[in-house]
């Protein structure tokens, strides 16, 4: 039984070529990069693991590596279609882990069923919706239809396409499309496995005193410009704002390579292993500081993102609530969402990274009157917010 159809009559998109206009298509950066084949001497174990699919699959052309880790891989069959074989995260028992591969299957399932485009698991020859390694037991295998993403179609003669996340209905389909999946997260009547994120502990208790610590001695400039956001003040304001906030089960990862789009609307949302219970707004946040981080140093591109903003939150509008304190929360939730960037990127060491979300940390916190008007305006009302280099 259906919980929604996930139809909507606000949809922006319904199947037409999106606006295009007159400038070169821009190559999206992303967070880690493809390799070509996979480490010699393994392709034998993956035809192993990929044979208990093979009803599925029929017979296998090739695979290979989509992230620099070599644990996702896009299998191509004889057939053309396409699919991503994903090896389980290790880390806990056994036992414990297809306990939770279970439950996280069942959910997926169901998200489907109520018209959520997500990586729904294959059913192996056993009848289980994954295969383990045959000799390490420990290595677990799921495998998926592949997601589309991009064009479906070519570009017509002398037509040229801006990057679909330059595109207004993108944006508003994007919103909407998260509006759907907490909807049907929050209707799910089964058990989630997740944690609960509270913010302002998060932020005062874990990521503020860990993050001064990484940086203490090694990057004494990187300390001072933290430093020069997060000041005791600005600290108290922002945890006020993102505290007491509606709650429900969220994605927690939602940036632009875990949204699929496809046509200027969402293919698929992938990477629904975690869903932490916590504020539902913190998609939207996390979503509006990946899209303006990956422009920090190009004023033109940055300019042209950031005037979008808008478009998120009228979507989501159209499929769930968004109270007006919700709507405040966006810019603090920024700049909250950039300084667990910068956690991650000082503890791992990562110079290049670091400097890049601390340098969005301070292009949020500098450019405040303005992000707030923006995020406070309908789409229609939005003005050109002009980008400048940090």
């Amino acid at each position: 039984m259906m919980l929604y159809n996930g139809a909507s009559k606000d949809r922006v998109h319904e199947g037409q070529r999106c606006a295009v206009q007159a400038r070169p298509a821009e190559q999206h950066v992303m967070t880690q990069s493809p390799m070509d084949g996979f480490q010699a001497g393994q392709d034998s174990e993956i035809a192993a693991i990929l044979r208990g699919w093979r009803e599925h699959t029929g017979a296998v052309r090739e695979w290979r590596s989509l992230y620099q880790k070599g644990t996702v891989l896009d299998v191509t069959a004889e057939s053309g279609t396409r699919y991503v074989l994903k090896e389980v995260a290790k880390g806990q028992p056994v036992g414990r882990r297809l306990e939770r591969l279970a439950s996280e299957h069942r959910l997926l399932l169901r998200l489907h069923a109520c018209g959520v485009p997500v990586p729904t698991p294959l059913a192996a020859e056993d009848g289980l919706t994954y295969v383990r390694h045959p000799e390490d037991e420990a290595a677990v295998y799921t495998l998926h239809r592949r997601l589309p993403s991009g064009w479906s179609e070519p570009a017509l003669p002398g037509e040229v396409r801006a990057p679909q996340w330059d595109v207004p209905q993108t944006w508003t389909n994007v919103g909407a499309a998260i509006g759907r999946l907490h909807r049907a997260l929050a209707a799910y009547p089964g058990e989630i496995v997740s944690w609960h994120m509270v913010l302002p502990e998060r932020i005062r208790e874990n990521a503020l005193p860990q993050t001064r610590g990484y940086l203490e001695g090694k990057w004494q400039a990187q300390l001072a410009q933290l430093d020069a956001v997060f000041t005791p003040e600005l600290t108290d304001e922002v945890c006020v704002r993102l505290a007491d906030l509606p709650e429900q089960h969220v994605h927690g990862d939602c940036h632009g390579g875990n949204v699929l789009v496809c046509d200027c609307d969402v293919s698929g949302f992938i990477d629904m292993d975690h869903l932490p219970l916590g504020a539902r707004v913190y998609d939207l946040f996390y979503m509006l500081a990946d899209r303006m981080k990956w422009r920090v140093y190009d004023p033109e591109g940055l300019a042209t993102t950031v005037a979008l903003f808008p478009h998120l939150a009228e979507g989501y509008r159209r499929e769930n609530t968004l109270t007006a304190r919700e709507r405040g929360a966006l810019w603090p939730g920024m700049l909250a969402t950039q300084l667990f960037f910068v956690q991650v990127y000082a503890h791992n060491g990562n110079a290049e990274h670091l400097a890049r979300n601390l340098d969005a940390l301070t292009w949020i916190h500098r450019h405040r009157d303005e992000l707030e008007r923006l995020l406070g305006e309908e789409p229609w009302h939005a003005g050109e917010l002009t980008g400048q280099r940090v």
